[in-house]
């Protein structure tokens, strides 16, 4: 990491600061605002985010919800658990009131639940390499995960899309020329 800091921003629905550890933001769509490419945005575990806008990604973000373990590379200490928090299930994000969530380059998105957005559950468009784990989507009014051309490399594992009202995974990729 050559000395580079590990940022948080955490998002709570009991906050409504300014994203860290001890006045979490509580809004998901306040996320953008809030941080920079390459933050680590972790949602507490056990909370329900409802009928809020797009919780919107930049690059190089990993977006992680508590409760299960996630590994952080450190120059210090090498790889550790990022600590827990709230502990309990994994965040929700419920009756989005457009897309749950959008997409930038290289993001990773982990251990989240995703119920009626009134968009796609996860999209994203023109982005370069992803990886969702852990991830469930249900009830979207678009489709579960919708990524248009994309590039690199996506990694998609361990996660559920079911009862959308489009297909629950729609996709294109780019053409090399």
């Amino acid at each position: 990491m050559g000395g580079t800091p590990i940022r948080f921003v955490h998002v709570d629905n009991g906050g409504g600061g300014d994203g860290t550890f001890e006045d979490p933001l509580s809004d998901v769509a306040d996320v953008f605002a809030n941080s920079m490419a390459g933050d680590i945005v972790y949602m507490h575990g056990g909370t329900t985010f409802d009928m809020q806008g797009s919780l919107v990604l930049q690059d190089n973000q990993r977006l992680l919800g508590e409760g299960i373990a996630h590994l952080i590379d450190t120059d210090q200490f090498g790889t550790i658990p990022i600590p827990a928090v709230n502990g309990g299930p994994a965040p929700i994000i419920s009756n989005s009131m457009a897309d749950a969530i959008v997409m930038a380059n290289n993001n990773e998105i982990s251990n989240l639940v995703t119920n009626t957005p009134m968009g796609s559950g996860i999209v994203g468009a023109g982005i370069t390499d992803f990886n969702i784990n852990n991830v469930m989507v249900t009830g979207a009014t678009a489709n579960g995960l919708n990524i248009t051309g994309a590039s690199g490399t996506g990694l998609l594992t361990d996660s559920s899309f079911n009862q959308n009202t489009l297909p629950n995974v729609a996709r294109s990729s780019r053409e090399r020329r």
